[in-house]
């Protein structure tokens, strides 16, 4: 019978190792862009956003514009999803490998 606790225990299993977690790290790290990974990065570690909280406040229009088109990109590729102007991770396995990657590299505290 699968239960939560069963998920959770693959899970924890899977991404203890390297190796079978190597696919999503490379996705992460190889295939979404610098613009891309930070927000993949913030919604990892933030947990889910207001779709406007993503934009700095001080942004000029430039970066706001790199911002929405790599918005789009994360959501048309399916790593994102977008409900109610609210932005979140689609998958969480991939959610939870940023989130070791950003605690192995400082960025969460």
């Amino acid at each position: 019978m699968i239960t939560p606790q069963r998920v959770r225990r693959a899970v924890d299993r899977f991404l203890a190792d390297r190796d079978k977690r190597a696919v999503l790290l490379a996705i992460y790290e190889k295939r979404l862009d610098d613009d891309e990974q930070k927000l993949a990065r913030i919604l990892a570690v933030k947990g889910s956003q207001p779709r406007n909280s993503l934009f700095p406040t001080a942004a000029r229009n430039e970066e706001r514009r790199v911002i929405r088109d790599a918005l789009a990109n994360l959501i048309d590729t399916f790593v994102l999803s977008e409900e109610d102007g609210i932005v979140e991770h689609r998958y969480g396995l991939l959610r939870r490998v940023i989130q070791m990657e950003a605690k192995e590299l400082g960025y969460e505290d």
